[in-house]
């Protein structure tokens, strides 16, 4: 269970990736409040050729991350929604290759 304010850091399974072009970015649950959970995703090195507002994502261990994708009441609801996100990525993967 993270403490307040306390961060971690969600990278996917490699092996359910291995075999795809496509790899999904590291995701952040963070802890606000004790009852609020956000969610922060890295961002790429394409995606930071874009220019970005400042507001819009941080530094953070040397990587950018978008800021505050989602918030959840809890830290089970936030990993639940990044493991959802995985499987999305992981069904767009499949369907583009047929």
């Amino acid at each position: 269970m993270l403490k307040e304010n306390e961060m971690r850091i969600l990278e996917a399974p490699i092996e359910l990736f291995a075999s795809d072009d496509i790899k999904p970015q590291k995701y952040m649950i963070q802890n606000i409040d004790n009852c609020h959970f956000v969610i922060h995703r890295e961002l790429s090195e394409k995606e930071m050729e874009q220019t970005l507002p400042n507001h819009m994502y941080f530094e953070y261990e040397g990587k950018s991350w978008l800021a505050v994708i989602a918030t959840f009441g809890s830290e089970e609801k936030a990993e639940i929604a990044v493991h959802l996100y995985w499987n999305a990525i992981k069904q767009l993967v499949e369907m583009s290759k047929n």
